[in-house]
């Protein structure tokens, strides 16, 4: 079992206090990384707060995490940064998914509403009734994908909200 999939079994456990001390960040490649700040508030000897940078690599089609914490630069467990981040980033995605599926809604709801009666100019190219409902059944297929993608991290969110007020 990979770190990657060990750190995925435990995301329900990641708390909305831990979430709330990741930072996204992309670095010059343009490939996103974590800060996170760590559990205590702690500062270092220069008066900053003390933050771990948690990377994601994948290698061979196996995603490895890191995380500059002590626990992760000996690879000795998974620590809740790794987790912290994962979820994170999760529900960055989910909130790009859903920003998706808002704007491709909105172009659905243009397209149906658009007068029948409206002429075409002659340098725009019409698309055949054929061409138009195979982009609107590519369109629903694309839609139930991302509905099932922001109802699965919505189960993850209620996972970790009911293990936050059982810590509590």
């Amino acid at each position: 079992m990979t770190q990657a999939t060990i750190v995925e079994k435990h995301l329900a456990t990641v708390t909305n206090g831990q979430l709330n001390k990741c930072t996204r960040l992309i670095d010059n490649r343009g490939v996103a990384y974590y800060k996170v700040a760590n559990s205590k508030g702690a500062l270092g000897h220069d008066g900053n707060l003390i933050e771990y940078t948690v990377t994601a690599s994948r290698h061979g089609g196996i995603w490895y995490i890191a995380c500059t914490c002590k626990s992760g630069k000996s690879n000795s467990g998974i620590c809740w940064h790794k987790k912290a981040s994962v979820a994170h980033g999760q529900e960055f995605k989910a909130a790009q998914l859903q920003k998706q599926l808002n704007e491709m809604t909105e172009l659905q709801l243009a397209a149906s509403t658009v007068a029948p009666a409206m002429v075409a100019p002659a340098h725009i190219e019409l698309v055949s009734k054929a061409e138009l409902a195979r982009q609107r059944k590519q369109a629903d297929a694309y839609s139930r994908h991302v509905h099932a993608g922001l109802d699965a991290i919505a189960d993850m969110k209620a996972m970790r909200a009911a293990m936050t007020r059982k810590a509590s």
